[in-house]
């Protein structure tokens, strides 16, 4: 007679019945993942959406659910930055002749 424990063993190596990550709950792995392809396609949820394989409405109901939320600096970063990079363009300007 056959075992399913024999199966197993011929079938799938020890090694891919271990957890891919230990102590995560799947919940968690899928917000990692949604999150690190996020960030690798610059948060363009079309482009995040069909390497995900996934509908972009499929996604964005996810991001909702998993609280997922893209960290973004300030309006008043921006204005300063924009001031600095100003006054650089200045001083350069003003170095050279």
């Amino acid at each position: 007679m056959i075992r399913i424990s024999c199966l197993l063993d011929h079938v799938l190596p020890p090694a891919a019945l271990k957890p891919i990550l230990p102590g995560l709950t799947l919940k968690e792995i899928e917000k990692r993942a949604i999150l690190q392809s996020l960030e690798q396609h610059l948060w363009k949820r079309v482009a995040t959406a069909n390497a995900l394989g996934i509908d972009k409405n499929t996604l964005r109901r996810k991001i909702i659910r998993l609280g997922i939320k893209q960290a973004r600096p300030q309006k008043k970063s921006y204005q300063l930055l924009a001031i600095s990079c100003q006054l650089l363009a200045e001083c350069v300007i003003c170095f050279i002749f």
